[in-house]
């Protein structure tokens, strides 16, 4: 075989690429000697000296990135970069003063290390609204429990202090509301930080789905009454989330997914990264906050977080259950449980909530 050029040229990008290039490798992975290879594509070949400081550059500009620190360590320099402490100390004197921070570095025009410093602000921004969230709380109950002191409480039990009561929990409705509106804030944070951490790791990362949970509709039938309609659907979900419970006790994984299908369709056309090594995914139709918080009370510190559409309308409800179930649910239940169903919240126990626009060929359901 006639080697050319080319041919050298990815078979080192793909060395690189696995951490593994050397001159030694090179000649294997290639068929030659290295007396041939040096000989004939000298030109071709980069130092292994000059790729290990580009590997330490790099590593350097990516923690500066991810922490916002500019002075760094030599050990986690070394185990960012796969070399080690002695050699940096050793070969590399040179860079300790990029390392301290005592030398600006340039920022090379990579997208890991972009996505890294996006993290790291959005995380810092999260910090800060978690910090005023609690102050404005801790405020407001020194403000409500200074008025509380300064009344007589039996006189609540009259008339003349109703006024008073309606007024207080006017303003507990709106710290509530100020809370809550923070927490959704607070959400879309959290989902952006996943996005990016999804995007920098999902060629590095092995996803494993340890079990996907699906309630077995089985028992329902279309011409069923729609009130045993709704008492088998139940029934069914609470096995699911039995089932479910006793999975991740088991299983301990890393993460949880929510996912309501009556709502948003098949969790595969969400297209979502998940970024855990270790995921249990349930899907579940319970309809009230009331059933997500004895799902998040019985499994222990496992963060769940919730995925769902946002979906407000019967039609497309109903195009998803006939879709997905072969038609067994008639449109007299579909609208009966989508009065009852709810979307997921933070204040319900998840880790985060996101939520997605139906997707265009459902909504065309509509149109």
């Amino acid at each position: 075989m006639h080697l050319q050029d080319n041919d050298i040229i990815r078979s080192i990008e793909l060395l690189k690429i696995s951490g593994n290039y050397t001159i030694s490798k090179l000649a294997e992975q290639v068929g030659l000697s290295r007396s041939v290879l040096y000989n004939k594509f000298r030109h071709l070949l980069t130092e292994p000296k000059k790729d290990t400081e580009e590997k330490i550059n790099l590593a350097i500009t990516t923690l500066q990135a991810r922490t916002g620190k500019k002075e760094l360590t030599i050990s986690s320099v070394a185990k960012e970069a796969g070399v080690t402490r002695q050699s940096i100390s050793r070969d590399y004197k040179h860079l300790i003063p990029l390392i301290k921070g005592n030398i600006s570095l340039e920022i090379p025009n990579n997208s890991n290390i972009v996505q890294e410093k996006l993290i790291h602000e959005l995380t810092q921004k999260i910090a800060t609204l978690e910090i005023e969230n609690k102050d404005k709380e801790s405020n407001f109950k020194r403000k409500v429990f200074s008025e509380l002191m300064k009344q007589d409480l039996v006189s609540f039990s009259a008339n003349q202090d109703k006024a008073s009561a309606i007024k207080l929990q006017g303003q507990v409705d709106e710290l509530t509301k100020l809370h809550r509106e923070q927490m959704n804030e607070l959400s879309e944070l959290r989902s952006k930080v996943s996005y990016f951490h999804a995007q920098s790791v999902q060629n590095s990362s092995r996803i494993e789905i340890l079990a996907h949970l699906k309630a077995d509709y089985n028992k329902i039938y279309s011409s069923m009454e729609t009130s045993s309609m709704m008492k088998e659907l139940f029934s069914a979900e609470e096995k699911n989330i039995r089932d479910a419970i006793e999975i991740c006790f088991s299983s301990q994984p890393d993460a949880i997914i929510f996912f309501q299908p009556f709502l948003t369709g098949t969790f595969e056309n969400l297209k979502h990264n998940l970024y855990y090594e270790n995921v249990v995914i349930i899907e579940s139709n319970y309809p009230k906050p009331k059933h997500f918080q004895e799902l998040i009370k019985n499994i222990g510190s496992i963060p769940v977080h919730s995925f769902s559409a946002e979906n407000k309308k019967p039609k497309i409800a109903l195009f998803n259950c006939r879709h997905n179930h072969n038609g067994i649910f008639n449109e007299e239940f579909i609208e009966k449980l989508f009065d009852l169903i709810d979307y997921p919240k933070l204040i319900d126990g998840f880790k985060s909530v996101t939520t997605y626009e139906p997707m265009s060929f459902i909504s065309a359901v509509e149109k």
